[in-house]
């Protein structure tokens, strides 16, 4: 009698056993579809369709699953900086560096701009610096360098300090050389009244400039630029964006003796 209960108790924890094993494992396989279901719903609303609100719900579930999950963090910074939610966007971005995101220069560079956004001319600086130092002489970094250069080189032309803004724009373009730092800098060098350096820069990007408006802006007519602040659509920026070139070279050569500070060049 001892032996057969001894085996139905056997059996018994056998079963048991059996059943938890199950029951762990198909909880562990419908967690992971769940998450993958909610990342899915995530990812394609933040870079498809572009539904932000939709994308820190769906992110605001994983990460209610995986509290520790940098990407989840800083994916969900991206949906809040898109949606216009740039306090929230920068803790994110800050609590993904906490976590230990691989890409951890990005998330700097997206506080730094995010900052910009919000005219917090301070918090954008520092971290700019902080990107400037971390990515400088690094092969793998040089997008980063690029940038820190390119934004430094912003700031301080808004602050008036010309000089300081060309010498971020030269390295900017030492490192890889585009338009748009040429372009910028022609705002520099026309402040300073060098205006044979800035007639240089414009010839350069001038088709840069029309392209860039075009796409980027084809029906507003109150957008301003970035850099001067001058307003898109007025007539000194559509003599800039005229087919022919030289409508704006001809006007440098008419105001050669004058400076205007706000003329976007």
């Amino acid at each position: 009698m001892k032996m057969v209960g001894c085996t139905i108790t056997t059996k018994r924890i056998i079963i048991i056993l059996t059943i938890s094993v199950v029951t762990y494992f198909s909880l562990l396989i419908g967690k992971r579809l769940l998450l993958s279901h909610y990342r899915q719903k995530a990812d394609v609303a933040l870079f498809l369709s572009g539904d932000y609100k939709t994308a820190i719900e769906y992110y605001d579930k994983l990460i209610s699953w995986r509290p520790n999950a940098a990407g989840c963090y800083y994916n969900r910074g991206d949906a809040y900086y898109k949606d216009g939610q740039y306090e929230k966007a920068i803790y994110d971005y800050n609590k993904s560096l906490q976590l230990g995101i691989k890409d951890s220069l990005q998330a700097i560079l997206r506080i730094a701009l995010t900052a910009k956004r919000q005219g917090n001319l301070l918090t954008e600086e520092q971290y700019l610096q902080d990107l400037l130092d971390l990515s400088k002489d690094k092969k793998e970094s040089e997008n980063e360098f690029w940038a820190a250069n390119y934004h430094l080189g912003q700031l301080e032309y808004k602050n008036k300090n010309y000089r300081k803004a060309i010498n971020y724009y030269n390295i900017a373009h030492t490192v890889n050389p585009t338009n748009l730092e040429i372009y910028h800098r022609a705002n520099s060098y026309f402040a300073l009244g060098k205006l044979d350096s800035a007639r240089q820069d414009l010839k350069q990007s001038l088709s840069f400039v029309k392209a860039d408006f075009v796409r980027e802006n084809p029906n507003s007519i109150l957008a301003t630029c970035d850099t001067c602040s001058f307003p898109f659509g007025s007539r000194e920026y559509e003599l800039l964006t005229e087919p022919n070139g030289k409508t704006i070279i001809q006007t440098f050569d008419k105001n050669a003796g004058e400076t205007n500070n706000n003329w976007c060049l």
